[in-house]
């Protein structure tokens, strides 16, 4: 069955990108429902990222102030194999995009294989990897220079960690390397 049945309606989504803040705001779709913010503020050695549901939209401040008091901290810059948690996946997936652009394998074609029927390959286009390698720049990802066989196994505990289990073993098998577990670094 189609998940997406069960989805409810939401209005208009406005995005708001600055040095120390990004946030998204989903608007209610009908009066009554709630607002939805997805919003991440730069602090020292980290990011404070919050997912809240709200009344009335929010201040630029007040969201500040919410992700600052209320979020949860992630230490950046985010290296390979580090810990992942809700903030960082568009710094795995941002890692995952150049380790595949600079070694000529489709990201996009290996992300589908991975995920058949979830991921779709109309949803990741070159604008949607330029906003995934931004949102990952503006975190301050540390990106390797060269990808060597250390960083190979970083990326793919990177990606096991966040939960993205499937591509990982997909990138493992494409790169004829074992796949990686929670024995090997991973959590899930």
């Amino acid at each position: 069955m189609n998940s997406s049945m069960f989805r409810r309606p939401t209005g208009p989504v406005e995005s708001l990108v600055t040095e120390v803040l990004t946030y998204r705001l989903t608007h209610p779709a009908t009066a009554g429902d709630l607002f939805i913010l997805d919003a991440m503020v730069k602090v020292d050695n980290g990011v404070c990222f919050l997912c809240d549901s709200l009344r009335a939209r929010p201040s630029t401040e007040l969201v500040v102030y919410q992700c600052i008091e209320y979020g949860e901290f992630s230490a950046r810059p985010y290296l390979l194999g580090q810990a992942a948690d809700r903030s960082t996946l568009n710094c795995v997936l941002g890692l995952y995009y150049d380790f595949c652009r600079r070694n000529s394998l489709n990201a996009t074609e290996l992300l589908v294989r991975a995920y058949p029927g979830h991921e779709l390959a109309k949803d990741w286009d070159a604008v949607a990897w330029r906003t995934v390698l931004d949102a990952a720049q503006w975190q301050g990802t540390i990106f390797p220079d060269t990808w060597t066989e250390d960083a190979i196994q970083g990326l793919l505990v990177s990606l096991w960690d966040q939960g993205r289990t499937h591509l990982a073993a997909v990138l493992s098998l494409q790169l004829n390397l074992p796949t990686p577990s929670a024995a090997s670094g991973g959590s899930t």
